[in-house]
């Protein structure tokens, strides 16, 4: 089993990013707007669970956990945006 080294992950979702991206869209509010619309989604997935309609266990579950890795990555962009650690603000 892996262990999932978080600096090394902020470090190479922001080459993506740069790679991907213009720099107008990598900026600290348009992370932060991300990871709210990624909560929002994440939010639709439990309560549809919990609601039991609109699909399978299953299928939400997968929107969730698509959702929570889209939050990380979204806060390891703000986090590289504002020049924060995204591992050392876990640990705080």
């Amino acid at each position: 089993m892996s262990t999932l080294n978080f600096r090394q992950l902020q470090v190479d979702t922001q080459q993506w990013r740069e790679q991907s991206f213009p720099a107008e869209h990598r900026t600290a509010p348009l992370q932060a707007l991300g990871v709210c619309e990624e909560a929002g989604e994440l939010a639709h997935a439990v309560l549809k669970m919990e609601q039991g309609i609109r699909g399978s266990r299953e299928d939400h579950l997968l929107e969730a956990e698509d959702a929570v890795g889209d939050i990380v990555i979204y806060l390891m962009g703000l986090c590289t945006s504002l020049g924060l650690n995204f591992e050392a603000s876990v640990e705080r």
